[in-house]
């Protein structure tokens, strides 16, 4: 069954499309067609058997989202202590070391450099590899292509030479200008040799090549800070760790509102790190929806409530940002909640098509746009033609996601709940021009993020 079969269908027949829907067996053949092996449609492992395999296995592969669901639509609320256990075996093996430009060299594949009367000899993991390209001036896409000898003689000529590729003067007929040029290039390649990275290295593997200027906050330290702010009445809904970011999504049990009769929602709080600059230190509101923990993240025009660069951080005045935030989180999801009730009667004809063109604009794959109608078909009847019902089928299916693309698709779901639903996205027989679109695009620089990290999913 396609997504053009549901909405073709006559409403009568719609409660049997969705009693179909409701099967196991026929949910989860509808995901496994499309959705990658490492997004199973089956819910993950509960908290407990994580923690007690992660015990035993590399900490690559310990990774997965941290969640207790034994039903799928059941989802438990999980102590903060068991994220807390998670980000310290995490942190297992990691260390840093400030190292001059001029001592690193490539062999190998290896970022090779001095230490005493030893040599470093690490691996680059992609976003490392990813740094170095970037700093040498070498656009990343074209290195990564590169057979690895060819590798190492890139970045060992432009290390060496304490030149970026592409600043080398251009030819200029004005003798005096060239000379100007040639003594200002000068004095940038020797402050380039003198220049330090921060290597962020775990085990032997570099995870991230970063200035001297970044300020690290580290995941444990974040948690333990994190911690004293928590009220009995706080759990963790969701949280993910992966090799470039942490994301904790935390709602508050006592703070339920609701929007329609039987939809309740927790208001919540996400936070969001990077330990290898991938992400600056992020608090936005968060709203959770208590019969089936779909969530969205609430950015208003565009403005966290808390962005902090790794950059002079001073660990008192960011303690006392986060409290701050934190506290302002639950009062913005709570007021969110009211740009939320009006997409309940934002009508939307088409569904499927309107899914079609979100999908194609914001870059997300075939197997997320049947997993979102799946999902809508799963609505009351009420709430499957209207924008709300677009929603929860985006936010369920960001669920099946890996935790960035996941974070993004709800972001996105945020930025649509605040603005609507954009025209050229219902309309059944025709296509935006692009004086629409660009009236109707309101979306905030989350969402256009998200456009991007999605389109990388997809592909």
């Amino acid at each position: 069954m396609t997504t053009r079969d549901i909405a073709a269908q006559p409403r009568t027949l719609r409660p049997l499309t969705i009693l179909l829907m409701h099967n196991p067996i026929t949910h989860a053949r509808l995901l496994s067609e499309s959705l990658p092996e490492r997004f199973p449609a089956e819910p993950g492992p509960s908290v407990g058997h994580a923690l007690s395999q992660s015990q035993d296995q590399p900490l690559a592969q310990d990774r997965a989202p941290l969640a207790a669901t034994p039903v799928a639509g059941a989802r438990s609320l999980l102590p903060f202590e068991a994220v807390r256990e998670r980000v310290r075996h995490d942190d297992a093996g990691k260390w840093d070391e400030l190292v001059l430009r001029r001592d690193l060299t490539l062999r190998n594949g290896l970022l090779t450099w001095p230490c005493g009367e030893q040599t470093h000899r690490l691996t680059l993991s992609p976003l490392a590899e990813t740094h170095l390209a970037t700093r040498l001036g070498i656009p990343a896409h074209y290195y990564r292509a590169l057979p690895p000898s060819l590798k190492d003689h890139n970045a060992n000529h432009w290390l060496q030479a304490g030149k970026n590729r592409g600043s080398e003067g251009r030819g200029d007929s004005d003798q005096q200008r060239q000379n100007e040029l040639r003594e200002s290039e000068k004095r940038q390649s020797e402050k380039r040799q003198n220049e330090r990275w921060r290597l962020r290295c775990q085990f032997g593997t570099t995870r991230a090549i970063l200035s001297d200027a970044y300020s690290p906050l580290d995941n444990g330290p974040l948690c333990e800070v994190i911690a004293q702010m928590l009220a009995p009445t706080h759990s963790v809904n969701w949280f993910g760790l992966d090799d470039e970011s942490f994301y904790l999504q935390i709602v508050d049990r006592h703070h339920a509102r609701v929007l329609l009769p039987g939809d309740d929602y927790f208001c919540g709080v996400y936070i969001g790190n990077s330990e290898v600059g991938a992400r600056s230190v992020q608090v936005e509101a968060y709203l959770m929806r208590l019969v089936c923990s779909n969530g969205l993240v609430a950015v208003l025009d565009g403005q966290s409530l808390l962005r902090r660069r790794h950059i002079h951080i001073q660990p008192d005045r960011f303690q006392s940002a986060l409290r701050e935030a934190f506290a302002q989180a639950l009062q913005v999801a709570d007021g969110f909640l009211e740009a939320l009730r009006r997409t309940t009667t934002q009508v939307v004809p088409d569904p499927p098509t309107t899914l079609e063109r979100l999908a194609e604009r914001f870059g997300l794959s075939e197997a997320t746009q049947r997993a979102a109608l799946s999902a809508l078909s799963r609505e009351a009847p009420r709430v499957q033609e209207t924008a709300y019902g677009v929603l929860q089928g985006l936010t369920e299916a960001a669920q099946l996601l890996p935790d960035t693309a996941r974070h993004d698709l709800e972001t996105l779901a945020g930025s649509l709940a605040q603005h609507g639903v954009p025209q050229w996205a219902l309309r059944r027989d025709e296509t935006p021009g692009h004086e629409e679109t660009q009236q109707n695009e309101r979306w905030t620089p989350h969402a256009q993020r998200s456009s991007r990290a999605l389109a990388e999913v997809a592909r």
